[in-house]
């Protein structure tokens, strides 16, 4: 290894030394860094009220409440019926509440963590990044879903092609990280910041609840956007990957390793799903 390799790790290893723990080479989002601290806040009065909720715990809230949401909305007639306008509600509130989940699950486990000094789940990590990915399919499914209902195939065939890209992103960043390269969370340029987890999912909710406003298409509007910036995201990534001058340290090229394989499982079956709900749906 070439000197500036070497004093590259040792620099990094001394930067997260004084960080705040939220933050790191690989958790450095602006976003991240600008809640962090209410964050941090809500998550010790959530764990002095609910002190046996664990971070799993909330995460697995959050996969099941979005499904319920993606269901919710998908229920609903587009009549502009008192009972659809409630649906909405329903969904829209329970999709934002499950999302909001994610914020608090990894702030939960350096919190839990902290109190037993050190120890940890050590397949947490790749828990939340699997359900995260996870939650995302169902809602482009029940968007497929909700599309083919309303007649609308370019709006069945957007939604898929999104659930088919979106865990692209992650992917790549794993593939990066398990070489030794950080990337940036939040992408560069608007599309690569809709590429990414924050970009993806407002626009994935806009989907689900909006799919039409005053005949502007905006799921298949919304569906495309998502399928571009994954892509691009995913083409920045796979540049970055290319940088010979690794920084991170060997256990989190080891962490991003495990979470490499289960995303490229994720992606796959992603593609199954979505080839057998086009299946499925061509044939109602």
């Amino acid at each position: 290894m070439r000197f500036k390799e070497k004093y590259d790790i040792f620099r990094y290893t001394m930067d997260k030394e004084t960080m705040p723990d939220s933050i790191s080479a690989t958790r450095n989002s602006e976003i991240r860094k600008m809640t962090e601290g209410s964050i941090d806040g809500i998550t010790r009065k959530l764990h002095e009220a609910l002190p046996d909720l664990t971070a799993n715990d909330i995460t697995v809230l959050g996969v099941i409440g979005t499904g319920i949401g993606g269901v919710l909305a998908a229920m609903r007639h587009d009549d502009h019926s008192t009972g659809d306008k409630a649906l909405t509600v329903l969904s829209l509130t329970t999709i934002i509440a499950s999302q909001l989940g994610d914020a608090f699950d990894g702030s939960l486990a350096r919190l839990i963590r902290d109190e037993n000094h050190g120890n940890v789940n050590p397949n947490g990590q790749l828990f939340d990044a699997g359900s995260d990915r996870i939650g995302e399919l169902l809602l482009s499914i029940t968007r497929a879903i909700s599309a083919n209902e309303r007649h609308d195939s370019l709006g069945t065939v957007a939604a898929l092609a999104a659930a088919v890209t979106s865990p692209w992103p992650s992917t790549t960043r794993a593939r990066a990280e398990s070489k030794g390269i950080a990337v940036s969370e939040t992408g560069k340029g608007v599309m690569g910041f809709i590429g990414t987890r924050v970009g993806r999912v407002f626009l994935g909710i806009l989907a689900t609840e909006f799919p039409e406003i005053k005949s502007i298409p905006v799921q298949v509007i919304a569906d495309a956007l998502t399928t571009t910036a994954s892509i691009i995201t995913t083409a920045q990534r796979l540049k970055t990957t290319k940088n010979d001058n690794p920084t991170l340290p060997i256990e989190t090229q080891n962490e991003a390793k495990k979470r490499l394989k289960l995303l490229g499982a994720i992606s796959a079956v992603s593609v199954v799903t979505a080839g057998v709900t086009y299946t499925l749906l061509r044939k109602k």
